[in-house]
């Protein structure tokens, strides 16, 4: 599950604070990407930046990372320099998800595909 506290700015950036839980099969894969916690902070940055260009991580906590009984909560606060837009009528326009938005580099990077399509499970379990 993931909760965004979004602060937008009249200039569209945003102050967002975040907080995700992981439980289940999805836990085991965050903790072994996150599993060395000098390599933390600056791997969480990479996946803002690669969500929102510009992005800057000002803090992140990931709590139960390291026990195979809790789930993971991450607790993070990122800058966001564009996070929305403002249409001619003066309306703010934000993204309709938190998830990575280019499907196609991320489930259909060949041409053509060997094996069936398997797009993941949830995140709460």
């Amino acid at each position: 599950m993931r909760v965004w506290k979004v602060a937008l700015a009249a200039d569209g950036s945003a102050r967002v604070d975040e907080t995700v839980t992981v439980k289940g099969q999805a836990a085991q894969e965050w903790r072994a990407h996150y599993q060395t916690p000098g390599e933390r902070r600056e791997r969480y940055a990479k996946v803002w930046n690669s969500r929102h260009t510009g992005a800057q991580l000002e803090a992140v906590d990931m709590a139960g990372v390291e026990d195979r009984n809790q789930p993971v909560v991450v607790r993070a606060r990122a800058l966001v320099p564009h996070m929305a837009e403002r249409s001619q009528r003066g309306e703010f326009h934000l993204p309709s998800s938190s998830r990575e938005t280019d499907l196609t580099q991320t489930y259909a990077r060949l041409g053509t595909r060997r094996w069936p399509l398997v797009l993941g499970f949830s995140l709460a379990t």
